[in-house]
C-alpha cells in the first residue's frame, strides 16, 4: 500500500523488485524440462509385489516419483536459463518493430563521437556461465555466446551508463561487435543525449 501526504508539489517514486511467484517458477521450469526430456524416460516400480499392491500408492511410490522429478531438475544450467529468461522478460511487450541494421564500422564511428551510452530504461540483461557456454539473457531471450565475451557481457549487465571507449576495447572480437550492433539496432542501448523510442523486443 502507498501512504503519505504531499505538503506541496512533489514527484512520487514507486520502487519494486521482480519476485516471480512459485507458480511462475514451476510453470517455466516445467516448460524448459518438457523441451528436453524424451519418452524413454519413464516412471518404474521394479520392486512392487503384485499381491501387496492392491491399487495402493504407498510412500515408496511417492519417493520414486520424487526421485524422478528431482533428477530432472538437477540441472544448474537449465534452472539458470529459467531464471535468466524470466527475470529479464519485459513486463509489457509492445508491437514488434523491424530493427534498423547497423554495421560495426558505423557503430564504431558513432562511439568515437559519443563519450557515453545508456542502457534503455526498459532493457533487462543478465548472464550465466553455468553449462557449456556463456548465456546472455536479454528481454526474456537466451543467447549462447563464446566465453571470450564474458568481460563485455558482465559490463553490459552491471552498468546502465556505458563508456564508449571501454565498449570499443571490449569489442575486438567479431562476435562482440555483432552483439553490440544487435543491441543498438533494437534500441536497447543508445547515445546519451539522444531521444530513444521503445526498445524492440
Amino acid at each position: 500500500a502507498h501512504h503519505g501526504i504531499a505538503r506541496g508539489e512533489c514527484m512520487t517514486y514507486s520502487i519494486g523488485f521482480r519476485a516471480p511467484s512459485a507458480a511462475q517458477l514451476v510453470e517455466r521450469s516445467a516448460d524448459a524440462l518438457l523441451s528436453q526430456v524424451n519418452e524413454h524416460q519413464r516412471y518404474s516400480d521394479p520392486g512392487l509385489n503384485a499381491r501387496e499392491a492392491g491399487g495402493r500408492i504407498d510412500t515408496a511410490a511417492v519417493q520414486r516419483l520424487r526421485d524422478v522429478l528431482v533428477s530432472q531438475l538437477d540441472d544448474d544450467a537449465l534452472l539458470a536459463r529459467v531464471l535468466g529468461e524470466l527475470m529479464t522478460e519485459p513486463r509489457v511487450s509492445p508491437e514488434p518493430q523491424e530493427p534498423e541494421p547497423i554495421t560495426w564500422d558505423e557503430l564504431h564511428l558513432l562511439f568515437s563521437d559519443t563519450p557515453s551510452l545508456i542502457r534503455h530504461e526498459q532493457a533487462r540483461f543478465a548472464c550465466s556461465t553455468l553449462g557449456e557456454a556463456l548465456q546472455f539473457y536479454c528481454q526474456g531471450e537466451a543467447l549462447c555466446l563464446p566465453e571470450s565475451l564474458l568481460p563485455l557481457v558482465e559490463y553490459l549487465c552491471a552498468e546502465r551508463y556505458l563508456d564508449s571507449q571501454q565498449l570499443i576495447e571490449l569489442c575486438v572480437l567479431p562476435d562482440a561487435q555483432t552483439l553490440l550492433c544487435d543491441l543498438w539496432s533494437r534500441n536497447l542501448i543508445y547515445a546519451e543525449g539522444e531521444e530513444c523510442g521503445s526498445p524492440d523486443y
